[in-house]
C-alpha cells in the first residue's frame, strides 16, 4: 500500500489490486492521527473537542474508521496503549470523514511496462500474453 498527501488530501493505492482511495478535510486529519497511531476512540475525541457543540462527530469517525477496516486501508490493533498524536487541521467546519474508493485505473496501475509490453508495437501497447 502506497500512501501519500499533496495539497491536503490524501492518496492511497493498493498495488495488488490497483485501487485507489483519496480522503480529503476531515478524512485527512483523522488518517494522519490514525496511522501515526492514533486509536480510534482518541481520534474521535480531538476531533469532537475541535468541533465543540456539533453532534454525531464520534460516530462518523467511527464510520470513517469502519471504512478504512472494511476496504483495508487499516487494520485493527489488539491494543489502544498509543496516546498523543501528530498535530492536525480540522479545519472551522466539520464534515464527516469518508474514504473515495475508485478502480477505474486499475489496468494503468497493474500495468508493468517493461515485462508487459508488446515488443513489435512498443510502449504503451500492452502484449496478449
Amino acid at each position: 500500500m502506497l500512501s501519500e498527501e499533496l495539497d491536503g488530501e490524501v492518496l492511497c493505492i493498493d498495488e495488488q489490486t490497483g485501487t485507489y482511495f483519496s480522503m480529503a478535510g476531515t478524512a485527512t486529519a483523522s488518517w494522519n492521527l490514525l496511522v501515526a497511531g492514533t486509536s480510534a476512540g482518541e481520534v474521535a475525541g480531538v476531533a469532537s473537542s475541535a468541533h465543540p457543540g456539533v453532534e454525531g462527530v464520534a460516530d462518523d469517525v467511527d464510520a470513517f474508521v469502519s471504512k478504512l477496516l472494511e476496504v483495508g486501508l487499516l487494520e485493527a490493533r489488539p491494543d489502544d496503549t498509543y496516546e498523543g498524536g501528530p498535530s492536525v487541521d480540522w479545519g472551522s467546519n466539520w464534515t464527516a470523514p469518508d474514504v473515495g474508493v475508485h478502480a477505474d485505473m486499475q489496468d494503468i496501475l497493474l500495468f508493468d511496462p517493461i515485462h508487459q509490453v508488446d515488443y513489435d508495437k512498443g510502449w504503451p501497447h500492452r502484449s496478449d500474453d
